[in-house]
């Protein structure tokens, strides 16, 4: 599945309806070591199928297009991909992509209807769960005095966040990675400055994708006598939400895949400051999605854990209002901010 990815390139020359939608015979393919979907899903399965690996391609319209009827009888698709059985169960492998660790596969093919000719059958590919398509944000957070915030942070991730990560990183040099973390610190904190950046191997996709930083955030809060106040970083910005700007929806919502996004900040206080007022633990459910927050303090250390899933591809038009008010609640709790109250030496 990986070197289909990185060997075989995606280049698509046809010249007749025949190969259009046949595609090209798997040797040519292998020789020519070019091909375009079809013609690398064919290649796929031929030489899982020399492997023992029992393989197939199969026909799909991506979400990103329009959705077909099955029931009518046609062969229209946009893409096609690899249709997988191992120990009798199906899975779906897409090798167009250059950039997916298996078993993961572009999010574009999730949940859509596949035409599978050889064995004469139309399915679903289901909408993987949220925790295949999931980042992992954990941060140690160390707060002086002053409000100064020095950061080591750990991003560990899979699915289709690790494959447009990887994609990124194999667009950059070491210098234009550090640029380009910078800008994005700076859309979380003006004025913050990242210190080291360091990412594990973007060309090995037998591996996942991890990111180590440390930042500082000078004078990051906002000070109100005794009080310290500030926002937990990136926690606002991963939870904005454009798709419900709207108070109307004309059209249902229509993400590509799920999603998992989850946080661990461990902040550890300044000297004579105890955390004020932290909010209760929540957890907002709907149908299509979930969340859940929780503070706890331990000594100098106050902690907050969150996770936020996404399950279902789309939200029909008319369960807009209730997804809306359920981002709108993640959010709010998102810009609540921390309290630290500092504690007044006693006269005696």
């Amino acid at each position: 599945y990986h070197w289909l990815q990185r060997e075989i390139r995606y280049i698509s020359i046809k010249g007749s309806m025949g190969s259009g939608w046949s595609g090209h015979p798997a040797t040519l393919t292998l020789q020519n070591k070019y091909g375009d979907c079809i013609d690398k899903a064919i290649l796929f399965a031929a030489m899982l199928e020399v492997a023992g690996i029992e393989a197939y391609p199969v026909i799909i319209t991506t979400n990103r297009a329009r959705a077909d009827d099955r029931s009518l009888p046609t062969l229209y698709g946009n893409h096609a991909i690899t249709k997988v059985y191992l120990d009798d169960k199906p899975f779906y492998l897409d090798s167009t992509a250059t950039t997916y660790r298996y078993p993961y596969f572009r999010e574009d093919d999730h949940g859509v209807t596949q035409f599978n000719v050889l064995e004469r059958e139309i399915g679903f590919i289901a909408v993987p769960l949220p925790e295949d398509n999931r980042i992992d944000i954990k941060a140690d957070l160390t707060v002086d005095d002053l409000g100064n915030i020095g950061a080591a942070v750990t991003l560990e991730m899979n699915g289709f966040i690790e494959a447009r990560f990887r994609q990124g990183l194999e667009r950059l040099n070491k210098l234009m990675l550090k640029l380009v973390a910078q800008q994005f610190i700076n859309r979380v904190s003006p004025g913050a400055t990242l210190e080291t950046v360091e990412t594990s191997d973007e060309k090995d996709l037998s591996t996942p994708i991890t990111a180590n930083m440390t930042l500082r955030f000078p004078e990051y809060p906002t000070f109100a006598g005794d009080l310290m106040i500030f926002k937990l970083p990136l926690s606002e910005m991963i939870h904005q939400f454009d798709e419900i700007a709207l108070e109307e929806r004309r059209f249902d919502i229509q993400y590509t895949t799920s999603l998992d996004i989850r946080q661990r900040l461990r902040i550890t206080l300044p000297e004579g400051y105890v955390p004020k007022g932290l909010p209760d633990p929540v957890r907002l459910e709907t149908r299509y999605a979930g969340y859940e927050a929780d503070y706890t303090v331990d000594g100098q250390t106050v902690v907050f854990e969150d996770r936020r899933t996404r399950r279902e591809r789309v939200v029909p038009r008319a369960d807009y209002p209730d997804y809306k008010r359920f981002l709108e609640e993640v959010a709010d709790f998102a810009k609540m901010p921390l309290f630290l109250y500092k504690i007044k030496d006693d006269p005696t």
